[in-house]
């Protein structure tokens, strides 16, 4: 039955879509899903004013101000969102990853703060926002180690709304996601981790071989990791 397997995952990686970086941020916000949404007429409950809820609209406006700023800088879209954007996964993201350089931290904490993004904690080189009142997260990383570096000088350009920003390459994501995976193995993200890797192999963005040469190159010891990941559980 192993044929029928690979027919299974061939035929899932030809039906994925890849939305891109720009679909992937527009769902996010003001979209089709949320017009279509907020359009419902539910008895009992009054249409929202002017086509949508004041959440939307504002998670909007951050979303706006937040590619204003980003464009011409150094930075990457990482984490869920470029896995989305990959489509390695099948449903829209609920927060924001992006990792800079070192040289962009203080100028984005401090955007932050304008924007009402109160920090919650850090984990290695990951700064850990909570914007209340969007009921959102945004994960700041920035690129300190080898593997974070190379990332960010190999990320790949992208567009939203014609402003110009930068996603890490689907090899340099699933290496990355394998480290988180080893932090965090027993929890529910180290089973997000875990599936995202498999999805970018599966929708064919990337392949174990090209993922394992990155971890040989900069983390070795993560080598027995993705074969764990790979196997699947």
């Amino acid at each position: 039955m192993r044929w029928m397997a690979e027919k299974l995952r061939r035929s899932a990686r030809e039906a994925r879509a890849e939305p891109g970086l720009d679909e992937a941020l527009s769902e996010m916000g003001p979209n089709h899903a949320t017009e279509f949404a907020d359009a419902l007429e539910i008895e009992g409950y009054p249409k929202p004013k002017g086509g949508y809820y004041p959440v939307w609209e504002s998670i909007g406006k951050f979303r706006e101000a937040l590619v204003d700023f980003l464009a011409g800088k150094e930075h990457a879209f990482i984490g869920g969102l470029a896995v989305r954007s990959y489509g390695a996964r099948e449903g829209p993201t609920k927060d924001y990853d992006v990792m800079v350089d070192a040289a962009h931290l203080k100028e984005l904490t401090e955007f932050l703060d304008r924007e009402g993004a109160a920090l919650k904690g850090t984990v290695a080189d990951t700064y850990q926002f909570r914007v209340d009142a969007l009921k959102f997260d945004f994960d700041l990383r920035v690129a300190r180690s080898a593997l974070d570096r190379e990332a960010l000088n190999m990320a790949k350009g992208a567009t939203f709304g014609g402003r110009r920003l930068r996603i890490v390459t689907p090899e340099h994501l699933a290496a990355m996601k394998v480290k988180a995976y080893s932090e965090r193995k027993e929890s529910e993200k180290g089973r997000t981790d875990a599936a995202d890797v498999r999805g970018l192999i599966e929708a064919a963005r990337t392949t174990e071989e090209a993922v394992r040469k990155i971890l040989e190159k900069h983390r070795p010891d993560l080598v027995p990791e993705l074969e764990e990941i790979v196997k699947g559980p």
